[in-house]
């Protein structure tokens, strides 16, 4: 059969064929002709290149060519067959510039101008800014998602995972532990640095075997939930994110850089590093453990990305949910507080709950026996296992205040309070690996959370005995009070418990000061005075935290002007409008703006009444002569309201002046646009002085 027979054609008239056709050659192919028409194009090429240019050829001189010249200009020779001998060169060729210049051809624009960019081609700086508005976009829908975020447990999945547990009872009471005498933080255990083999304490402390998936809470002599095997999830797919994870962390220990302190310390004799934020530890705020300045950044960065870590990291908060709901709340309600804070610290992933984690890098991690004193002395700390050893002969987790030693099978995770607890590993044998991950959350946080965002230092600063020893007084109960917070086996079991939710409260809910009363700790309520007025979004962080400060001063009069305020903010959508003026602001307001605002701040020093008075008079004149002054968002009127709230907060600022000022800036606030205080208007002659 001939090779084109072989195809065939479609409805649509395409032709294919499952083999390439193979054609024969073409009958009216002539090499001699194709030759000849070569060498006549090469000779015509040739003269042009030696014939007079006007462009390159003076009009006194004739350049020379080895052709000879002609009367007249050939015609061009075409071939068609075979024929006599042809003249390889032909008469000059002159081309018309003005003609091959008004119309180029295509080809010899693409040849003439190969540095042109395609038009396909974006420019430079677009690709750039749409790069940009990707990242910023992302950056928002992150920040988000990082403002609010807690594991939200199904009630059926808490009781079905209650209900397989097996309980194991101790007699200990948590109540005679020692602790710091803040309640935020633990005492630091004097124990010697050695490793333990499980034959040497096998015999006095109580052997605990976890070899199912069957989670194991510790329970007191009160029945509170102190401590929890959780075991891992069934699914087959969990070990091999574990195996991934574990490789990730001896590449991390392999190719990163550690000090003498990450390698020799208090809990061991293994490199670690951390990602998240702690506080304490000579660190004057929360600050990140894993800074971009750091040697591991890139490193740990990088690392964290893989999925693993991140269903990891919910599965841990989940259970922690799971098994004690209230210490699980407030732990989010922190996490939650320092996330909106502007000291812009994130999660290192969304679903964890814990402020910073620790990646034991081993080889052997095997801990002496300690207690993690900076973590919250009620709280839990969260470790996972990993690695290749057997764990029915090392790497138990030793709980020496309980007299147990508990089973710890890799990919398993063990919740603790380990601030409290002392603690430590079996030695494994010297051909194994084994790997952690510790996720905490320290108690400084807390405190400075619970201080109005600041330290402790500026907290106390310029209170009087009597409210230092009142604050004493609340530390004392810190601790009793965070037990409560443990729930009881029988209350998860019956399953009467609420489920762990994210908090509604304002960032900062505590008393302002011992002698101040504490402003609500519910969410602020804004009632706009109509429908029209109502805000399409959720007021923002600092306006919250600036009605928590501005509802603890006890005035009638001033909580009329609050309102007043609440509603011109609601009204204007709490958009930001700009800056109000402030070349006259009081000291008080400027140092208050420095603090980032804090509910907690209070002048240290109390100046003369007549002073103040007359700052305030004349940043209100100021005020008055700048035209739109009405402004909403933080740093609007706010600034305004503050120095009024930082003048009356002093029970002996508050006199005819201060009144009359606040009865004049609340009409003003209240005026229509249009009604507004004409420009160089100054204030009530009343309050001046």
């Amino acid at each position: 059969m001939h090779p084109i027979e072989a195809t065939r054609k479609t409805r649509s008239g395409a032709i294919f064929s499952a083999w390439d056709p193979i054609l024969p050659a073409n009958q009216d192919f002539s090499f001699e002709s194709n030759l000849l028409e070569s060498i006549q194009r090469e000779s015509r090429e040739m003269c042009d290149l030696f014939s007079s240019s006007p462009l390159s050829t003076p009009p006194s001189s004739r350049a020379s060519s080895p052709c000879p010249p002609s009367p007249s200009p050939a015609p061009p020779i075409v071939v068609s067959s075979p024929s006599p001998p042809i003249a390889l060169c032909s008469a000059p060729h002159h081309v018309d510039l003005s003609l091959t210049n008004a119309h180029p051809s295509p080809s010899h624009q693409s040849h003439t101008n190969p540095s042109l960019p395609s038009k396909r081609k974006r420019p430079a700086k677009k690709r750039d800014d749409k790069k940009k508005g990707h990242q910023r976009r992302k950056e928002k829908r992150l920040n988000a998602a990082q403002s609010t975020i807690g594991a939200t447990v199904r009630a059926g999945a808490r009781t079905n995972h209650v209900a397989r547990a097996q309980p194991v009872e101790t007699q200990i009471s948590l109540e005679g532990l020692k602790v710091a005498s803040t309640g935020y933080v633990g005492l630091k255990a004097c124990a010697p640095r050695r490793l333990y083999f499980l034959k040497e304490i096998s015999g006095p402390l109580r052997l605990v075997k976890c070899r199912d998936d069957r989670p194991r809470p510790f329970v007191d002599h009160q029945g509170r939930v102190i401590a929890l095997w959780a075991g891992q999830p069934s699914d087959p797919s969990w070990q091999r994110d574990m195996t991934t994870i574990t490789s990730l962390l001896e590449d991390l220990g392999r190719r990163g850089t550690f000090s003498s302190k990450q390698t020799d310390h208090g809990r061991g004799s293994y490199s670690f590093a951390g990602a998240g934020y702690a506080h304490g530890g000579g660190r004057t705020i929360p600050s990140d453990i894993n800074p971009a300045r750091s040697v591991n950044h890139k490193l740990i960065r990088e690392m964290v990305k893989e999925p693993a870590f991140e269903r990891l990291a919910r599965f841990i908060s989940n259970v922690f949910a799971s098994w004690a709901p209230k210490l699980y709340q407030h732990y989010l309600n922190n996490m939650n507080d320092i996330c909106n804070s502007p000291l812009g610290l994130r999660r290192s992933w969304l679903g964890c709950v814990f402020a910073a984690t620790i990646f034991n890098l081993g080889p052997q991690t095997v801990t002496y026996r300690h207690k993690d004193h900076g973590n919250l002395p009620f709280g839990w700390c969260a470790v996972t296992a990993l690695g290749t050893y057997n764990f029915t002969r090392g790497g138990h987790i030793v709980l020496w205040d309980l007299g147990l030693i508990v089973e710890f099978p890799p990919g398993s995770s063990f919740f603790l309070p380990s601030a409290t607890l002392e603690h430590s590993n079996t030695a494994i044998q010297s051909h194994e690996k084994r790997y952690s991950i510790t996720r905490y959350t320290a108690g400084a946080l807390f405190r400075w959370v619970e201080h109005g965002m600041q330290g402790n230092r500026e907290f106390t600063r310029g209170l009087s005995a009597d409210e230092l020893q009142q604050i004493a007084t609340e530390d004392a109960k810190r601790y009793e009070l965070g037990l409560s917070l443990f729930s009881t086996y029988s209350e998860l079991a019956i399953g009467n418990l609420p489920r762990a939710s994210v908090s509604n409260r304002p960032p900062i809910s505590p008393p302002l000061s011992p002698s101040s009363p504490a402003p609500s700790s519910n969410p602020v309520i804004i009632q706009p005075e109509s429908p029209s007025s109502s805000p399409s979004s959720p007021p923002p962080r600092w306006f919250n935290s600036a009605v928590g400060l501005f509802r603890s001063l006890d005035n009638a009069d001033w909580q009329t002007f609050l309102k007043i305020w609440v509603n011109f903010e609601t009204k204007g959508q709490f958009k930001y409008q700009g800056f109000l003026i402030s070349r006259k602001r009081l000291d008080m307001v400027r140092e208050w703006i420095k603090r980032r605002r804090s509910i907690r701040y209070r002048p240290l020093t109390h100046t003369n009444v007549k002073e103040v008075e007359e700052a305030m008079v004349d940043w209100w004149s100021e005020i008055l002569v700048e035209k739109g002054w009405r402004r909403t968002g933080i740093n609007g009127v706010l600034s305004l309201v503050a120095g009024l709230f930082l003048w009356g907060a002093d029970l002996q600022h508050r006199n005819a002046g201060w009144l009359a000022l606040l009865s004049e800036v609340g009409e003003a606030l209240q005026l229509p646009e249009a009604e507004k205080p004409k420009d160089g208007e100054k204030a009530n002659a009343e309050v001046q002085v």
